[in-house]
């Protein structure tokens, strides 16, 4: 299956795959430098996002710059500012991403809800990676998605039913 080439500027063929600091168009070599950046940064990114008090719409789109500054230079950078008139979807699926005139409020809905204890521990699980004091079984065999943080049986992430005891999710 040959890969679709998402083009917001319409400039792919001067500037590589979405403005990569390299012009790189090959999107398998993009995603590994993808890789390698959130791979170089997230220790450091979770050490800040641990520091806060509570997740704002703001520390999401610096943790996007921290995370992939040296692939893109618009990293971190509202997309109703880089790309307003563009509706995105995640390649091979139907799902549309929100809105970039709607990305901020949906963001800080989200963000809301999952700060809110009594919210989570009625609706959703407490995903979180490997924790010594966790006895939960792991989620069955389709995966799941929370937060970006994708998830298969044969991952280290699991569910765990005691929510107010998760250190993963409550950001110290």
């Amino acid at each position: 299956m040959e890969l679709q080439v998402l083009d917001p500027w319409g400039d792919y063929e001067t500037r590589g795959y979405l403005r990569n600091h390299h012009n790189e168009k090959d999107l398998r070599l993009v995603g590994r430098l993808e890789t390698a950046a959130f791979e170089q940064e997230v220790v450091q990114v979770v050490r800040f996002l641990r520091r806060l008090p509570s997740l704002s719409y703001e520390n999401v789109t610096e943790t996007h710059q921290r995370l992939f500054h040296s692939v893109y230079p618009w990293a971190g950078q509202d997309r109703s500012a880089t790309a307003p008139n563009i509706a995105i979807v995640k390649a091979g699926y139907k799902t549309l991403f929100a809105h970039p005139a709607d990305v901020k409020r949906a963001a800080d809905h989200a963000l809301r809800l999952g700060q809110d204890t009594a919210y989570l521990q009625t609706h959703l699980y407490c995903y979180r990676a490997l924790d010594s004091s966790c006895k939960a079984p792991r989620r069955p065999a389709q995966g799941f998605c929370l937060g970006g943080a994708f998830s298969t049986p044969s991952s280290p992430w699991r569910r765990c039913s005691a929510i107010d005891r998760c250190a993963a999710w409550r950001i110290q």
